[in-house]
């Protein structure tokens, strides 16, 4: 019993790791896409499709006034995915300096985005939509 449960604990660690590697990738992928003025090349293209991220399609940006630089992204992550069951993947968020968290949710996703800023404000604690 003892064995099983220090080998389950691993895996959800590992599990637990994988996760927050993808989500940091994925801010800084958006960290990219904002800072960008030129033209999408090709290779910025490809690294968001492994997102689920299509760039040459609209999407809506949010910014939380978070009031803090200690906010808590990996929360409001974990709430993303929860709205967003279906498509977690294609919902990219990032903490920018002072206190602010962004999130881009695509066009094709309008109908959840509603509920996921309520979410996302409870999880960053109350934080102001901007």
């Amino acid at each position: 019993m003892e064995h099983g449960a220090t080998v389950l604990a691993v895996e959800l660690s590992k599990e637990r790791t994988a996760q927050d590697v993808e989500w940091r990738l994925g801010g800084e992928l958006l960290e990219e896409l904002l800072k960008r003025s030129e033209p999408m090349d090709r290779r910025l293209a490809a690294r968001a499709a492994r997102f689920d991220v299509d760039v040459h399609q609209p999407h809506r940006v949010a910014v939380f006034e978070t009031g803090n630089d200690d906010v808590d992204v990996r929360a409001m992550r974990v709430a993303s995915a929860r709205v967003l069951a279906d498509q977690p993947r294609a919902v990219l968020v990032t903490a920018l300096p002072p206190g602010r968290v962004v999130l881009a949710v695509p066009r094709s996703m309008d109908g959840s985005v509603e509920s996921l800023l309520r979410a996302l404000s409870v999880a960053g604690g109350g934080c102001a939509v901007g």
